[in-house]
């Protein structure tokens, strides 16, 4: 028998067999260091607590797992210090460079940017940067003085979790990313000038191009980045399931928002996913083709888009709650859905699919369990 089991052993891939388990918590530059060492089938377990910090790599092979699902935060901000008042409704507080984002975290809200105070003194909700007395100026949502809020400050112009193969052929593979939270990343400027509709435009909480197998993002939230959760163009392989997307928000793309896909995909799919207050669409797929593609019981709070190319319609969009459905297209293609608002296309959607908007003699209290927190039974 003890030779059998080491027989087995034997026809185990070297990677297999010299994986670990490796530990990190905040604090300390174990992040930094690990995200640079680990090896294929590595096991990267975060501790509870914040990190200030990205993680960025070139290739799969790992998993990223939050020891407890909701209890390790990558940042890509900081706390505010405190403001004084300068004028009615504007505060001041030092601070040593022009920050990327400034968020009103208790709101879901990321501030505007404003040239100078002269705008600023017209807005809500908003922040303008002196760079030759290093003075940050902001006005809150209502205009209430920052301490009735929790502000942060982003200061990180990157990805949270950015994985980029070298090459496209090469691809990501074999990469989970389990009960992470990531919050804070942005760009206040657009990054690529040249690109008008790309997810490259701003920053993401996590964003994993040329995927190409076993891609796995499950029980990730991601909150007031430029945008939440994406996969990029041409995937194989790739899984967002479970995650939840609460104010992403960015002024330089509108075809992504909390969770996107960029076709085109194969083999791929988003489920149960939750999404509310981002820009543009909380959950959906943009461009290109689509084979053997499932999207079901994902709930928007705002849109849910489908702007792509559906190779196998009859099993696309199903068991989904959204207020508002955009570019879904062919019969068969959305399927035992709730739209409560705007819906394209309605001659488009199957008999069962509730059109809310389109049923006059539906009465959401009567008719359903808990309407207002979207439970349709």
């Amino acid at each position: 028998m003890r030779l059998l089991n080491y027989a087995l052993l034997l026809l185990l891939p070297l990677a297999l067999l010299s994986a670990a388990e490796l530990q990190v918590s905040p604090g300390n530059d174990s992040l930094s260091a690990v995200q640079k060492s680990y090896q294929a089938g590595d096991v990267i377990i975060f501790a509870p607590g914040e990190y200030h910090g990205s993680f960025r790599s070139d290739r799969g092979e790992v998993t990223l797992r939050a020891a407890i699902p909701g209890s390790a935060v990558l940042r890509g901000d900081v706390d505010a210090p405190a403001f004084s008042a300068t004028q009615a409704g504007i505060w001041m507080c030092p601070w040593p460079q022009i920050p990327e984002a400034v968020n009103e975290r208790d709101s879901f809200l990321i501030y505007k940017y404003v040239p100078n105070l002269i705008q600023l003194a017209k807005s809500l909700a908003a922040w303008t940067y002196d760079e030759t007395k290093g003075q940050l100026y902001v006005r809150t949502s209502d205009g209430e003085a920052p301490d009735r809020h929790y502000l942060t400050i982003s200061t990180i112009n990157a990805t949270g979790l950015h994985f980029q193969a070298g090459s496209a052929a090469e691809g990501i593979r074999n990469l989970t990313i389990e009960g992470l939270v990531l919050t804070g990343f942005n760009s206040r400027t657009k990054i690529f000038s040249g690109v008008t509709s790309s997810h490259r435009n701003t920053r993401w909480g996590a964003m994993i191009t040329s995927v190409r197998e076993n891609v796995v993002i499950r029980g990730v939230s991601a909150f007031l980045n430029g945008y939440g959760i994406g996969i990029g163009n041409n995937s194989q392989g790739a899984v967002i399931e479970n995650c939840r997307v609460f104010g992403n928000r960015t002024p330089y793309n509108y075809s992504a928002g909390g969770i996107c896909i960029f076709g085109p995909s194969d083999n791929s799919r988003i489920s149960g996913c939750i999404g509310a207050d981002n820009h543009g669409h909380d959950v959906c797929v943009y461009g290109g083709k689509l084979t053997n593609f499932k999207f079901a019981e994902n709930i928007c709070y705002g849109t849910l888009r489908t702007k792509a190319t559906f190779a196998d319609p009859d099993i696309f969009v199903d068991r989904c709650i959204t207020t508002g459905a955009s570019h879904i297209r062919g019969k068969g293609t959305m399927r035992n859905s709730v739209v409560l608002n705007s819906i394209d296309f309605p001659e488009d959607y199957r008999e069962d699919n509730i059109l809310v908007r389109n049923n006059p003699d539906l009465n959401l209290d009567r008719d359903f369990a808990d309407p207002v927190n979207f439970d349709f039974r």
